[in-house]
Parts: structure tokens; C-alpha cells; sequence
């Protein structure tokens, strides 16, 4: 199956079909604008998956309905974001779940297969991207990670973007450009599997496959 932002959209808004209106609107909405249907070509079928940063949990209910993942964790560290994401619909042989964390708390200490970080650097304050991008690689031995985020080019994406999140999240975003976050995977140890851009509409994205260094060699 070809998926595409439309079939993405009537996916999430089923699943999510307990949340308030709000919620729902902005559900209905996203994969407009953010290119799951292009990301989750990148996950193949994973026994154990870690959503870092999560959100409402869109990503993790999107391959849980898909029937590629069977277990996940999803953390963030909004309270109103975990709630809405505990609201979801996950089929019954799927084991998902949604844990709140505080912004210094630890991970879950699991082996996981697969790392989901999905519009989160941008959130993180400069100074710490490159602390945040290195404590990717301490997650499990042997994951692959699915990284997308925000760009700065061209500019006048960029605005928008930020625009995007001062309107929904309230929030002022670091907007780092994707070369050195690239440079900054390669430098805590992973290889870069996939770089591409991922641009729809006025909004900029692009995307990092990476996956561990092992005994010098991709795993």
C-alpha cells in the first residue's frame, strides 16, 4: 500500500476518534505538513522501537496501525501531550506505551531496534542540540535512528516554520542547519544511511537515517 498525506490523515483521525475537537483538528491536519508518509518507508518491521520526544504520539500510533511495530515506548515531556497520545487507539497485539519525562530524566534502558526522533532538536536550546544528538547513540547497541527536523533553508521556510510553532506551540524554535547536525551524528559514531530533503508546502524537513558503527563496520 502507497500511502500518501491523505491516507495518513484518516489513519490518525480513527485512531484518535477519543480526543477533544482541537486535537483532533490539528491530527487531521499534520500529515499535510509533516512527510510521514514518506518516513515510514525508512522503518522497517521493528520488534522494539524508542519515540523520543514523541508528542501526541502520532508517529508510534501511525506504525503501530500499519503493523510495523510491535512494541514502543514514546517519551516527552509534556504531561498534555502524553494524555492525548494514552487516548489512541493501538491494536490489541501491540504493546505501546506512553511515558511523561522530565527534560534530564533517563531513557528507558531497553534494547531497542529502531529510535524515532521526529521535530525535536529544534526545541532543544543550541547549546545542547549537539549534547542531545550524542545521547542518541547510548540508546540500546544496535538501533537505527529515523531523525527528521526543521531547516534553515531557504529562509523564508524557515520563517514559516517558526511562525508554525509561535502560532501552535507557543514556543521560539533553534533551527540548526541540517550539515552540522549531520556532522554531529557522524561524530558520536553513527553512519548516515539516508540524507534528504523533505520539503512540503512552505515548510522545510529533512531527513537522517543513521545506524550504529559496529567493530568499524555498518550494522
Amino acid at each position: 500500500m502507497i500511502l500518501s498525506p491523505r491516507n495518513v490523515s484518516k489513519i490518525l483521525v480513527d485512531a484518535y476518534a477519543n480526543c477533544g475537537y482541537l486535537s483532533r483538528l490539528l491530527i487531521r491536519w499534520r500529515p499535510y505538513i509533516c512527510p510521514f508518509h514518506e518516513l515510514i518507508k525508512y522503518v522497517s518491521i521493528s520488534r522494539s522501537m524508542l519515540d523520543v520526544g514523541c508528542g501526541v504520539g502520532l508517529m508510534t500510533v501511525l506504525l503501530a496501525q500499519l503493523g510495523k511495530v510491535k512494541h514502543a515506548i514514546g517519551i516527552d515531556t509534556s504531561h498534555r501531550a502524553i494524555y492525548t497520545a494514552r487516548a489512541a487507539v493501538i491494536p490489541h497485539d501491540c504493546d505501546v506505551r506512553f511515558q511523561y519525562l522530565s527534560k534530564d530524566a533517563p531513557w528507558p534502558d531497553e534494547e531497542f531496534d529502531t529510535i524515532v526522533c521526529i521535530d525535536v532538536l529544534h526545541h532543544v536550546p543550541l547549546e545542547k542540540q549537539r549534547g542531545f544528538v550524542a545521547r542518541l547513540m547510548q540508546v540500546g547497541q544496535r538501533s537505527r535512528v529515523i531523525f527528521k527536523d526543521v531547516s534553515p533553508r531557504p529562509f523564508w521556510k524557515a520563517l514559516a516554520n517558526i511562525a508554525h510553532d509561535l502560532l501552535i506551540s507557543q514556543q521560539w524554535i533553534y533551527i540548526q542547519d541540517e550539515e552540522e547536525v549531520k556532522e554531529w551524528f557522524q561524530d558520536a559514531g553513527f553512519s548516515i544511511i539516508v540524507h534528504r530533503r523533505l520539503d512540503m508546502l512552505w515548510y522545510s524537513h529533512y531527513l537522517l537515517v543513521a545506524e550504529k558503527k559496529r567493530s568499524g563496520r555498518n550494522i
